[in-house]
């Protein structure tokens, strides 16, 4: 048994630990193939005779001997110009990481261009705030909105910090003058609680049934508040709705044996908590509910202070539904089990004796992030213009060794258009992988197993619709006990599901226009949705004027109220913005969403650098998602790149070693420093190794493909390329006698 492969004492996040592993993994099996090919081997071959083979769930000291082991580069900087696709989160800060780089070591300069599509000159990609006028609060986040204070966000509350973003508060008496300025934390409410009562009070709407308070609250009153059984039509699993718990509160305790399992891993010095997560990442969460519990797992408890079991699995459609139903949008549970399990140890549920986690969002909208970032890029390159916007990419070539041509808006066969061709020492592509899919890649570097997971990784749809409204007839206009004075959300199964309530407009009067973010919706919900958003949205706003009075109404409301309400709300209706991620053809999905095997089999070769083009973003980031994974990615990128431009020459190793020892600096307060949690630089020296292997043996197959010799003359040819790339990185086998 080898040493315990997850630790929930760890200050690295569970999730980070799990990617850790499937990097490591990513590593042996692209590693262990190269090896056997310089033998003569075939290489799924699954013998372990071979020496210079990795085996077990750790890795060997990297065999890039050129990296000197002290001493600094001499000499003229080496000039490294480096084009970056997007100017997105990941693309932004890779610019600033550059831009620290340059003045934190003497070897290499670094110089870069930021393309971007966008024609509006709008930077940020995901992070787009629409503002409705210059009034204050008057916008929405049609992308990230809201950031957890929290261990794993640490890089980029110390971007904020960088960016001069402090915290403050909104003014309490309403007066916009005396708000903080635009870009500080405010605090983000995810649950509107009542002033007078002190406890929460939102409204559920399910099955045409109304309800106001707490889920808890509410089922305490009855075990099936919305009537899903009373027509004896669904068939919930009536061992639960006893329970009188909500959905989420049930779902916690069936995840806790396995989380305690990973939490018991350290103490026992067992991977019993590893191999039972690793044996469900096949599985998506609406398979595991219908099988069986598994018998490497103890029976799940009730939550304190209740005592006694959790019904167990396999439960059946319905319950499976309703579980869905109130914990995410329709088909959610399609992406992986495990995913679930890790989401909920990263930020669901602090470790015991924690604080409750902070949330906050930007005043002025998440854009802030991007506009600051911008700036800074701008000021620090001495460009005031330094993102090229209408720059759409459209082709990447990987000419040699440190040659990537990118074709911007078609080329220069298409200059009459505008088109042109540039030349660069590397490519940091930070879009979203369906943008990357349109680009012409036939001739990048890329494996089969990253062409295969910028084809079909998983991107979650999503869409935002925000109503401005004359008044915030939330906030003043609601009957006592049902008004929303604090921010929180709407829960339902109509096709809004999700409202959202602003936390940056709850002190404003009832004299100003105010926007309610209406609908938040994932998955089918927002496919569905997605179709009523085009040029002529007439359909599309009654939809949502009405499903607002049917949230909105209070219990077994008469006739006489839903008409009121129905008049104060369209009355109120002044304008709306609606956004479907899928059809923003910069994007081309909402955030990356990961199915069964998708992070096990993919994920880890995805982030090895594909010669001289690296893939950055969220979804080149255990933390899919979330900003900090964009930011992540951007470091690991760099390093992992910096790491294969060491195999170039003993001169490109010694500076490269300057530019890892700035990166592998740990600088809590230095958000552009320290290899993700998931990394260190020994992995990242083996990801160094493996794009050069990526490149070297491209670049051959161009001169003579291998496509196009007989079966043994093509296995001699992969035998003696991979034998000479071993004999370049400083290994000694049998090998190298052939």
């Amino acid at each position: 048994m080898g040493p315990p492969l997850l630790d929930i004492s760890s200050p690295v996040s569970i999730r980070a630990q799990w990617a850790r592993q499937h990097a490591i993994y990513g590593i042996k099996e692209e590693w262990n193939k190269l090896v056997r090919l310089a033998h003569g081997r075939r290489p799924d071959d699954e013998g372990l005779d071979l020496p210079e083979l990795i085996e077990g769930d750790t890795l060997d000291e990297a065999p890039l001997k050129m990296i000197p082991k002290d001493g600094t580069a001499g000499g003229d900087l080496l000039a490294i110009n480096v084009g970056i696709v997007g100017a997105g989160a990941a693309g932004l800060f890779s610019a600033l990481v550059l831009e620290y780089l340059n003045t934190a070591q003497t070897s290499v300069k670094f110089t870069y261009d930021i393309l971007e599509a966008n024609m509006t000159k709008r930077s940020g990609g995901r992070l787009y705030t629409h503002n409705f006028s210059q009034q204050p609060h008057d916008y929405y986040d049609v992308g990230a909105m809201r950031f957890p204070k929290h261990a794993v966000m640490n890089r980029t509350f110390s971007l904020f910090t960088d960016l001069g973003m402090d915290f403050g508060s909104l003014d309490p008496n309403g007066d916009w003058a005396n708000d903080p300025p635009l870009g500080t934390l405010i605090p983000y409410y995810l649950t509107n609680i009542d002033p007078t009562s002190g406890l929460p009070q939102e409204p559920w709407r399910f099955n045409n049934v109304n309800n106001w308070g707490s889920y808890s609250s509410i089922a305490t009153e009855n075990e099936d508040p919305w009537a899903f059984t009373a027509d004896k039509t669904i068939q919930i699993d009536t061992r639960l709705l006893a329970l009188k718990l909500s959905p989420g509160d049930i779902m916690t305790a069936l995840l806790e044996p396995l989380r305690q399992q990973l939490r018991d891993d350290i103490k026992n010095q067992t991977n019993t908590g590893w191999q039972t997560l690793m044996s469900f990442d096949t599985m998506t969460m609406t398979q595991f509910l219908s099988s069986a519990w598994p018998a490497s797992l103890p029976q799940p408890t009730l939550p304190p202070p209740r005592t006694g079991d959790v019904p167990l699995p396999p439960y059946n459609y319905d319950t499976i539904q309703w579980f869905e139903t109130f914990n995410g949008g329709t088909n959610w549970y399609d992406q992986a089990f495990s995913e679930i399990v890790l989401e909920s140890l990263d930020f669901d549920f602090p470790k015991p004796g924690d604080p409750d986690i902070e949330w906050y969002c930007i005043l002025g909208g998440a854009q802030q992030l991007a506009t600051k970032m911008e700036a800074k890029v701008n000021a620090l390159s001495g460009n005031p213009s330094k993102v090229e916007y209408s720059s759409q990419v459209t082709a990447l070539v990987q000419v040699d060794a440190m040659k990537v041509n990118v074709d911007i808006n078609g080329g220069e066969s298409k200059s009459a258009y505008g088109g042109e061709t540039r030349s660069y020492s590397c490519v940091f592509n930070t879009t979203a992988l369906g943008c990357l899919e349109h680009m012409d890649t036939t001739a990048v570097l890329f494996n089969s197993a990253t062409r295969q997971a910028v084809r079909s990784l998983g991107y979650g749809p999503s869409c935002k619709v925000a109503i401005k409204f004359t008044r915030p007839w939330w906030i003043h206009d609601l009957p006592t006990g049902t008004a929303v004075k604090r921010g929180g959300l709407g829960h339902s199964d109509l096709n809004i599901r999700t409202c959202v309530y602003p936390s940056y407009n709850i002190y404003d009067p009832d004299s100003v226009t105010a926007v309610l973010l209406c609908t938040y919706t994932w998955q089918q919900d927002a496919e569905r949705l997605g179709s009523l958003m085009g040029d002529d949205e007439t359909q599309l706003r009654t939809l949502l004027i009405a499903d607002l009075v049917r949230l909105h109404a209070p219990s077994n409301a008469t006739p006489k109220q839903l008409e009121d309400l129905y008049l104060l709300i369209d009355g109120s209706y002044d304008s709306h913005f609606a956004w479907d991620w899928y059809k923003e053809p910069n994007a081309a999905g909402a955030f990356a969403f990961f199915r069964p095997f998708q992070f096990s089999e993919m994920w880890g070769k995805m982030i090895i650098p594909a010669g001289d083009v690296v893939v950055m973003g969220e979804h080149a980031s255990p933390h899919h998602a979330w900003v900090v994974g964009a930011l992540e990615s951007a470091v690991h990128g760099i390093a992992a790149w910096c790491s294969m431009t060491a195999t170039n020459n003993a001169v490109y190793a010694a500076a490269m070693k300057d530019v890892l020892d700035v990166l592998t600096n740990t600088d809590p307060n230095n958000p552009y420093v320290g290899l993700p949690p998931y990394m260190d630089l020994n992995m990242e020296l083996w990801h160094g190794c493996l794009g050069a292997a990526v490149r070297q043996g491209m670049l051959e197959d161009r001169q003579e493909p291998l496509g196009r010799l007989t079966p043994n003359d093509r296995a001699g040819a992969e035998k003696q390329r991979a034998a000479a790339l071993l004999t370049k990185l400083g290994i000694e086998g049998d090998f190298a006698k052939a």
